[in-house]
């Protein structure tokens, strides 16, 4: 949103964009998207790319047909020509019709409907995709492949759950079909013996999903918990994950993946990640974020950004990234305040006005708390580590500062920190451009 032909040039350089990019209110430049492209080529030896949603840029109110299938078309061929024959599986985000946010249901006029995006999707993704995708994609927005024997990815529109996607006001989350068939294309890869990788842009526990629509999914998630082996997110804009637990009993049930995003957009330093999976089960066994400073690269302008390793997972939390090791590992981080602050400043993407603001311990407990709800509706898990992370917040102050007096805890809704989840968290264009390329390799050497 910075640095467009609309606006007036900066009266100084303190008011000017960052040439790589800025912490404000800005989406990415060009250059700054291909760069990252241009690294991940480099850094990372990846067998399929998740791109999980949001190309358009955050000047929702300059859209059109025109401009959005421009953006959405440059990038598709720049993402193919970066990655070449490497296979790219892409998902809906929120940002992609016009207006934002607005996908319709079936039988509406053509000058109200959502079919020309559904249609300009098709056309992007058939360098990638299978022609007996098509019918679901033009249908709404979603597919499944099998890109390798046992193994199928479901790609789903998540904006079916967009509280912000007013025609569901009209149709309602209850007569869209694509549930229905997400429990039947699951069952499908069951009998078969397929694993799944399911990608959505929404995260269901997200303040923005309609708690129905989240129940449902969650629903399908338990039943086929043995099936889904890797979930994969966008919207957020944030480093984050999420842990499943069954409607029932509570039992860890499924983990999905959040891998931040190349916009900076706002206060964020761009980012891209790379997962490596177990080849016969296609669960994660490792993940890599790899990141460069904006304050940094802004100082050379004329020099290519310094992308580096920001961090590796099971170096610095667990090893073990199942159901159930990552439910352990929410425990822990409500039983060591320190532990959590490191989750927080990699879920920040450790951005200067970040870490330098700090993160309070509501805060804490937001970012702790999202991770635990997958139905916005539903918080005991939430409750349950809030209660211990304010504890062991209470017992690191009296032991610092020598006082027993306790806080009293702040609201226990799962927060969105710096409130920008309801963003793009993927590509866009020019000086509005972001990027959430998750770059997922299957090393077959485990």
């Amino acid at each position: 949103m910075c640095c467009q032909r609309n606006k007036e040039t900066a009266e100084g350089t303190s008011d000017a964009a960052g040439y790589w990019g800025d912490y404000r209110d800005c989406d990415l430049p060009w250059h700054a998207f291909e760069s990252a492209l241009d690294n991940a080529v480099a850094n990372s030896k990846c067998d399929f790319i998740y791109q999980t949603g949001d190309i358009v840029d955050h000047m929702v109110w300059a859209t059109s047909v025109e401009k959005n299938t421009m953006v959405l078309t440059k990038v598709s061929e720049r993402l193919n020509a970066a990655f070449g024959d490497v296979p790219v599986y892409p998902c809906i985000g929120n940002h992609e019709p016009h207006p934002l946010n607005l996908f319709s249901p079936e039988g509406v006029p053509d000058e109200i409907s959502t079919k020309w995006l559904y249609e300009h999707l098709y056309n992007d993704w058939s360098k990638w995709l299978p022609a007996e995708t098509k019918e679901t994609i033009l249908k709404g927005g979603y597919y499944t492949v099998v890109p390798r024997k046992g193994f199928r990815i479901i790609a789903l529109n998540s904006n079916d759950c967009y509280t912000d996607n007013f025609w569901l006001y009209h149709s309602g989350t209850d007569k869209i079909p694509q549930l229905q068939w997400f429990h039947d294309t699951l069952l499908e890869a069951e009998k078969n013996g397929e694993y799944v990788h399911v990608l959505t842009h929404i995260p269901s526990g997200d303040g923005t999903c309609w708690s129905v629509w989240a129940r449902e999914f969650n629903r399908c998630v338990t039943r086929f918990k043995s099936t889904i082996s890797g979930m994969f997110t966008g919207h957020s804009h944030k480093d984050e994950l999420f842990v499943y637990y069954s409607e029932d009993e509570g039992h860890p049930t499924a983990v999905a993946w959040n891998g931040g995003a190349v916009t900076t957009y706002s206060n964020k330093n761009p980012n891209y990640r790379e997962y490596a999976v177990n080849p016969e089960t296609y669960t994660v066994t490792n993940h890599w974020t790899w990141i460069y400073n904006l304050t940094a690269a802004n100082l050379k302008p004329d020099e290519q950004p310094e992308w580096f390793l920001e961090y590796e997972f099971i170096k610095e939390f667990t090893e073990d990234l199942s159901p159930a090791g990552i439910s352990k590992l929410l425990d822990e981080f409500a039983e060591n305040p320190e532990l959590m602050r490191k989750y927080w400043r990699y879920r920040v993407t450790s951005a200067d006005p970040q870490v330098n603001g700090g993160c309070d311990r509501n805060c804490l407990a937001g970012s702790l708390c999202r991770a635990a709800v997958t139905i916005n509706s539903q918080r005991g898990r939430c409750e349950e580590l809030r209660e211990k992370l304010f504890a062991s917040l209470d017992n690191e102050e009296s032991t610092s500062s020598g006082s027993t007096e306790a806080t009293t805890p702040g609201p226990s809704t799962p927060s969105d920190d710096d409130n920008d989840g309801g963003g793009s968290s993927t590509l866009g264009l020019l000086s509005v451009s972001s990027l959430l390329a998750i770059v997922l390799s299957i090393r077959l050497a485990l």
